[in-house]
């Protein structure tokens, strides 16, 4: 027990300590900020300190730590202005933890070109994609992931590939779980003359469970953006198929691009579990940018 304690207290020394050498003025990828899973998004994303999922691995890399068996899930997403994210999420066992393996796809569609006068030119198409892969194992009450990424980003005839990696820690207090994670370390590929950092984000989360209530608490720091962000949600268990989920997400940055409208932020979702197939739908409020819904079927086998 004492050396497990040791090794959490250097898990998280480590993922706090080692985003200070990565602090940039752009980040590139942006839409690797988005968190793909309808469950942990119906939440506001207050993942950190989740477990038992693959969808919360993309905000913790040790948050399918403790599952088995083999996991799959697409997630679907209308974002704003017609585009279009798609993500598929495996998970098995493996050396006595869980391989975790994930592709993101983000299409922009057809877009006017036009020159510098504002001409049309023609058009063009865009996407952004990243393929990753983790691996998850539990220590007794202490959970450690890792996972490493490729992103690609094509505009028009222009195109860069980046690479990044994610590292996470759970430890179990039994009544209730702290989690720290740092996603998005690396480098977003060179599109023209860019070539900026990932969206680098440290997040610190604590979790408990109460009879058939999950509640959850998220502290993120986008470290490039000098951004912090505060989220918290809950999930509800009803008739044993039927989840319930709300949150609200918090930008404390103080910056007059920031929309005010106090609908901004809010997120609300549902799951049904049907045999070994699971729906979970999430609805995201973002103001006046419009809003954003989830769609994702999961299974597990």
């Amino acid at each position: 027990m004492k050396n497990t304690k040791h090794l959490m207290i250097a898990t998280l020394a480590a993922i706090t300590l080692f985003p200070t050498v990565f602090y940039g003025a752009d980040t590139g990828a942006a839409f690797l900020k988005i968190i793909p899973g309808a469950r942990a998004q119906g939440m506001a994303g207050a993942a950190t300190a989740l477990q038992g999922d693959v969808q919360f691995a993309d905000v913790n890399p040790a948050g399918d730590a403790g599952a088995s068996g083999i996991e799959a899930a697409f997630t679907h997403i209308e974002l704003a202005q017609q585009n279009k994210l798609e993500n598929i999420m495996l998970a098995h066992d493996a050396f006595g933890g869980r391989f975790v393996y994930g592709v993101t796809y983000v299409h922009y569609g057809e877009l006017d070109g036009r020159d510098t006068l504002g001409n049309q030119t023609g058009s063009f198409t865009a996407y952004d994609a990243a393929l990753r892969a983790g691996f998850a194992k539990s220590f007794g009450k202490l959970s450690l992931g890792g996972a490493v990424k490729g992103v690609r980003t094509s505009i028009a005839d222009d195109s860069g590939t980046g690479f990044g990696f994610d590292a996470g820690a759970i430890y179990n207090f039994n009544l209730f779980r702290l989690g720290a994670a740092i996603v998005n370390v690396g480098k977003a590929g060179t599109v023209g003359t860019e070539n900026a950092d990932l969206p680098t984000t440290a997040s610190f989360g604590v979790a408990t469970m109460i009879k058939d209530v999950t509640i959850a608490a998220d502290f993120r720091r986008n470290i490039p953006e000098d951004r912090t962000t505060l989220a918290g949600g809950a999930e509800m268990l009803l008739l044993k198929i039927l989840s319930i989920r709300a949150g609200y997400t918090r930008d404390t940055t103080n910056n007059s691009d920031i929309p005010s409208d106090n609908m901004n932020g809010l997120n609300a979702g549902f799951g049904l579990a049907l045999n070994q197939f699971k729906i979970d739908y999430a609805y995201t409020s973002q103001g006046e940018l419009g809003n954003t819904h989830r769609f994702t079927v999961a299974t597990k086998f």
